[in-house]
């Protein structure tokens, strides 16, 4: 999918998903966020330069927000992010940037 078709799905979905200004943040702003951490990859990980691995289309790091059972992570909330062995490939499965924005 080209990447201009790939945003145009992508912020449909995040708006979708109640995204458009949530905490102050831009459609724009989390679609430029997808792309420059992972090119809209939803299946993207990446061994993290500091701990843990960072996961999927915004590359959250497992140390700081969930549990992938490798890094001693962190649960937000006590809800996991992580579904079976990784992230949800499909962002309309779980929005959790969503999690992470609100203040803790």
């Amino acid at each position: 999918m080209a990447t201009e078709e790939t945003d145009t799905v992508l912020a449909r979905i995040f708006k979708d998903n109640g995204l458009d200004g949530f905490e102050g943040f831009s459609l724009g702003n989390y679609v430029c966020t997808a792309f420059w951490e992972s090119h809209f990859k939803s299946h993207k990980v990446r061994q993290s330069s500091e701990d843990g691995k960072d996961y999927g289309i915004f590359q959250i790091n497992s140390f700081k927000w969930c549990n992938d059972d490798t890094s001693n992570g962190k649960t937000l909330q006590g809800d996991s992010l992580m579904v079976q062995s990784g992230v949800a490939a499909d962002v309309r499965e779980k929005m959790c940037l969503r999690a992470l924005l609100r203040p803790q």
